[in-house]
């Protein structure tokens, strides 16, 4: 759920600012995401998805790899996000980005209003 102020709400555990994170890009650039965490997870999220070392400290280290793509309505606007995310690292590939994407249109047609 993200707030007037730009702030979304994790499961009810965490506040992050709409410029954090994976969805949250998504959300911003309106395209997909693949994104595999390949080294120390704290440096990546701080380096690639702008948060700082203390915002990180509400979080788990346990996610390795994630997958957000858009569902896009009229003009490109961003209707929702599916967001994918695993604590295996390597588990998602450009195929499955291809196959979800592929799926997105039919997504955004269920979710009614604008």
């Amino acid at each position: 759920m993200v707030t007037e102020k730009g702030e979304q709400r994790r499961k009810g555990r965490a506040w992050m600012k709409v410029s954090q994170g994976v969805a949250s890009r998504v959300y911003r650039t309106s395209f997909q995401c693949l994104v595999p965490i390949t080294g120390d997870w704290r440096t990546h999220l701080i380096t690639e998805f702008g948060f700082t070392s203390q915002e990180l400290s509400r979080f788990s280290n346990d996610r390795k790899s994630y997958l957000c793509v858009p569902i896009l309505g009229e003009h490109r606007k961003v209707k929702a996000i599916l967001s994918f995310d695993s604590k295996q690292p390597d588990t998602f590939y450009p195929q499955h980005l291809t196959y979800i994407e592929s799926m997105a249109p039919y997504f955004s047609l269920a979710i009614k209003g604008e």
